[in-house]
């Protein structure tokens, strides 16, 4: 009698114990249905590089020249709404704001120009979108009867470039050269840096980033600013020239600066043209008083 109540106890747990199992498998189906991942999530959890192209014929698209070249490169989605592109080479493509629209079928873009106001919007239809693939269909710029299949995949050995403004605020700069390039760049002639006007654009700059990759970021103001800049004598820390908050754009072509009186109120604004910025040569170009220069900057050592 003992040993079958034994025995009927044993099976009784076994059924509650598969009963329990059913349950947990229940409730971890259920627990999965509801954290499936949205594709706007999958867009932003990756970078994306495109790996190929092929038209509405069947053709494949070189990635390396246009017309395939537009569309090609690496694609950055932040979680924040902001995206950029860039090529192969990390020079600049594209930056703006990003999203899905239409129940999640379309990849909507707002591309923004250098002076942070709207290039254009345009949205493409979303072939496949997962961990593995991301493939939109965009017709041709001079002909809509060509489609082209864009395919990307993600990648995790290629992470975003630095900002231009993270290369401006990573070093120190001095002034090395200034050039009168009022008559043309084949006929640019080197100025005098203890004289004017060279010598009001020459000396040492430090740009501090207080915003690191934010694309945006902004002063109480409404003003553009990525941080703080000091521009003094050569050598000398001590003598300010000018002081305020500077701003570099996503695309690397505009630096402003918002010089500021002790008092905080605003001395000049000026924002002049990039040439080259790298982490060896910061180079802008600027017109005073009818007078085109190109002043040259390289590290402090």
């Amino acid at each position: 009698m003992k040993k079958r109540v034994l025995s009927l106890l044993g099976v009784s747990i076994l059924f509650l114990g598969a009963l329990s199992n059913v349950a947990c498998s229940s409730d971890d189906d259920a627990k999965q249905e509801v954290t499936k991942e949205t594709r706007t999530a999958i867009m932003a959890k990756h970078i994306w590089i495109t790996s190929k192209i092929v038209d509405n014929k069947g053709n494949n698209i070189r990635l390396d020249v246009m017309p395939g070249a537009m569309y090609a490169g690496y694609a950055y989605y932040n979680t924040n709404g902001t995206f950029r592109i860039v090529d192969f080479k990390d020079g600049h493509k594209m930056y703006g704001l990003w999203s899905l629209k239409d129940n999640d079928t379309k990849r909507h873009l707002v591309a923004y120009k250098t002076d942070n106001t709207v290039a254009f919007e345009r949205s493409v239809e979303i072939v496949e979108l997962t961990n593995q693939k991301f493939t939109y269909k965009i017709a041709d710029t001079n002909n809509p009867e060509i489609i082209y299949s864009v395919e990307h995949i993600p990648v995790t050995n290629h992470p975003e470039p630095k900002t231009p403004a993270e290369v401006l605020a990573s070093v120190e700069w001095k002034t090395t050269k200034v050039f009168d390039i009022t008559n043309g760049e084949d006929k640019a002639v080197e100025m005098d840096r203890t004289q004017a006007p060279a010598s009001n654009l020459s000396g040492d700059a430090y740009y501090v980033n207080k915003h690191g990759k934010d694309y945006f970021p902004k002063l109480a103001d409404n003003n553009y600013a990525n941080g703080t800049f000091l521009i003094t004598e050569y050598g000398d820390k001590t003598k300010v020239r000018s002081q305020g908050d500077w701003y570099v754009s996503l695309d690397g072509k505009a630096r402003t600066l918002i010089a500021r009186k002790p008092d905080g109120t605003v001395a000049f604004q000026r924002t002049v043209s990039i040439f080259e910025l790298n982490s060896k040569k910061f180079t802008y170009d600027i017109e005073m008083n009818n007078v085109k220069m190109r002043v040259e900057h390289e590290p402090i050592k």
